[in-house]
């Protein structure tokens, strides 16, 4: 009768473990990183009639922060409060135009000073290539 009983608890547990792994299983597959976006303008809730604050920091166990300098610009915002979002989605846009001239003014600028070089080096080659001059020595009459 021992064994019975050993074997049923024993039979309990696998199928425990097992409707456990795929529990998980299922919820790992099922999880596809999608975050959702709320706003958080409105946080304090209360009855009428009844004074209540509240402070603290919302973070999501998920996070991604972007942080504007103040030459960048956003010039356009891809999603609204409570839309669900997947990974890799765009969430805002950059003006990107001053950048660019930014960046082709500074490629000019390079472009000048690689231009000047090479007219250094043409000037060195120049000097290098020229006879030195000594005077001859006049005779004394």
């Amino acid at each position: 009768m021992k064994k019975w009983i050993k074997g049923i608890v024993a039979a309990v547990v696998a199928i425990g473990v097992l409707i456990g792994g795929l529990f998980t299983y299922q919820n790992m597959k099922d999880k596809d990183k999608t975050a959702e976006v709320h706003s958080v303008a409105n946080m304090n809730y209360g009855w009428m009639g009844e004074d209540m604050t509240s402070s603290g920091m919302v973070i999501s166990r998920e996070t991604q922060e972007y942080f504007r300098t103040g030459e960048q610009m956003v010039t356009q915002v891809f999603v609204t409060p409570g839309q669900q979002v997947n990974a890799g989605d765009a969430l805002f846009a950059y003006d990107v135009e001053t950048q660019r001239l930014a960046v082709e003014l500074k490629q000019i600028e390079v472009n000048n000073e690689e231009k000047h070089i090479q007219d250094l080096y043409k000037e060195i080659n120049e000097i290098r290539a020229m006879k030195p001059y000594v005077p001859r020595p006049t005779p004394e009459p």
